[in-house]
């Protein structure tokens, strides 16, 4: 099983930056654990996400650039149109997560 955890950008790339530090650190030290990352600009005007991107590149974390704001909603129902999982997260761009609170929602 897999968890999307899904994120919706608007001019907060060193706030995305620093929850995937912490994303990372927590997920990337369970066992046998499967997640994807998504994140979804909402057409920042600052233009800076493609600079965290070149940070983060692995093959479970998928950035995506509307052309126009669509929006907190419809940006979420777009992730959740590209996520793979069976469960799903969304998270605002600026958590710092501290421990594992995602085995509760897959157990």
């Amino acid at each position: 099983m897999t968890l999307s955890i899904i994120i919706i950008n608007y001019n907060l790339a060193k706030e995305i930056e620093n929850c995937l530090n912490s994303l990372l650190l927590v997920l990337d030290s369970l066992k046998d654990f499967r997640y994807e990352i998504i994140i979804v600009d909402n057409n920042s005007p600052d233009k800076k996400l493609p600079e965290t991107e070149k940070i983060f590149k692995q093959d479970n974390i998928k950035f995506y650039y509307l052309d126009e704001n669509v929006g907190f909603g419809k940006g979420c129902n777009y992730g959740f149109a590209k996520a793979n999982g069976k469960y799903l997260c969304f998270l605002n761009p600026d958590p710092i997560i501290r421990e594992d609170i995602f085995s509760p929602i897959i157990d």
